[in-house]
């Protein structure tokens, strides 16, 4: 039985369900169905009609099921951004990596629930920073570097191509990042805590924290750890040789290397017995067990009581956890020099040499383990890339704009 409305729409009744039947541009005939109530069905009828002919047939079936489907001129949600974004990534001839562009959309979701903006065009960049760092007034050098990468990151979602697409589609919106002025905070040098304090951090940790707790301080002050490292790394990742172990950072189901830095981290065997002693003979898959309901953020709680007790300890730094990396890196810079702590912090050679300029022996070895002449290891790392001691401190801290044009995609994660 057809029924014939005042606008004679083209609907027809089946089995007392009314349902939309016409044919649409670049997809044929559909039959849509619309409900038992005819009133209801005519109004979802027109609408679906008139969404179709601005947005065509898959926008109007989105609508129709209860999605909210974006419209010419409307102001994007995060995720109808998502949507928009992962539709211009799909017609571009260039190979996206997948990982950058799940943090490019994290980061703006980040942005806009943390800073309370419901939606694109209520981003309001002047007021993002004070916002972002509401409960931290005075937010140290690392703070910010997060911070700018993290913007940078969200930026990337409306560089000038991405817009442009967007346009294409009818959806024509101000970019909310253009001109967001992002200062790179100077990579400032680390200046090591007392050997006293280091001492008793390494020893006490083994007698006064559960195991796992105290294999977190280990890994971090022993083999130069960042925490999501010490989280993912499972029990294969570690391997041993004559005088050494080895532990391999590599990609593990949710968990990437920061910056795709995955190697081989040396330690020592003393090391090595402390976290077998300290894991005991736990079955779990985990280098440091605990919980395994999820890969990511596992050992979260056990992390924020380290860091309670190191500050007990009197390790009064923002970051406990990354101090005690860094004063890893330390002891390999005075040690064995810059470029090799690079090595096993994973870090650019260029910070580095900031961190630890004042700390790495002035002389260096060579391959065949002959002293060279002394050498300032700060004027050393800029020869290296070619510029000056000025130039390179000028690069590590230059104020850079949130350009759609070149955006950067970084993990904003602790160094």
């Amino acid at each position: 039985m057809k029924t014939e409305s005042k606008n004679a729409l083209p609907i027809i009744e089946r089995n007392g369900t009314f349902i939309l039947q016409k044919s649409f541009q670049g997809v044929g005939q559909k039959q849509i169905r619309l409900g038992k109530d005819k009133r209801a069905a005519e109004t979802r009828a027109r609408r679906f009609l008139a969404t179709a002919e601005v947005n065509g047939f898959d926008a109007a079936y989105e609508e129709l099921k209860g999605r909210n489907v974006l419209k010419k001129g409307d102001d994007p949600t995060i995720d109808q951004m998502k949507e928009l974004y992962q539709a211009f990534l799909s017609q571009s001839g260039k190979v996206h990596d997948p990982r950058t562009i799940k943090t490019n959309l994290n980061r703006l979701k980040n942005v806009m629930v943390r800073c309370g903006f419901p939606t694109v065009g209520k981003i309001d960049k002047s007021k993002i920073f004070a916002v972002w760092f509401k409960d931290t007034p005075n937010p140290n050098p690392s703070q910010r570097r997060t911070f700018s990468s993290a913007m940078r990151a969200a930026a990337s979602v409306f560089k000038v191509s991405a817009m442009a697409y967007y346009a294409s589609r009818g959806q024509k919106f101000k970019n909310p990042f253009l001109g967001l002025e992002l200062s790179n905070p100077k990579v400032e040098a680390y200046h090591p805590i007392s050997e006293k304090l280091r001492k008793t951090i390494w020893d006490d940790c083994q007698t006064e924290l559960p195991g796992n707790q105290a294999m977190i301080v280990i890994c971090a002050l022993g083999i130069g750890m960042r925490r999501e490292e010490i989280e993912a790394a499972t029990t294969e990742w570690v391997s041993l040789q004559k005088d050494k172990a080895i532990i391999q950072i590599q990609e593990e189901q949710e968990f990437i290397p920061k910056a795709g830095e995955s190697g081989q981290v040396p330690f020592s065997l003393e090391t090595y017995e402390i976290l077998m002693r300290l894991r005991g003979d736990s079955e779990s898959k985990y280098l440091v067990p605990h919980s395994e309901k999820k890969p990511t953020d596992r050992l979260f709680t056990p992390a924020t009581k380290v860091c309670e007790w190191l500050r007990k300890k009197g390790l009064n730094r923002p970051k406990p956890l990354q101090t005690l990396r860094q004063e890893m890196g330390s002891h390999v810079a005075k040690s064995h020099g810059i470029l090799e702590a690079s090595k096993i912090l994973r870090n650019d050679p260029q910070v580095c040499a900031v961190h630890y300029a004042g700390i790495a022996e002035t002389h260096t070895v060579d391959m065949g383990g002959s002293f060279k002449d002394p050498v300032d290891p700060l004027e050393a790392l800029a020869a290296q890339f070619g510029m000056t001691v000025e130039q390179m401190k000028a690069k590590l801290g230059k104020p850079v704009k949130a350009s759609p044009a070149s955006p950067r995609s970084t993990r904003s994660r602790q160094t």
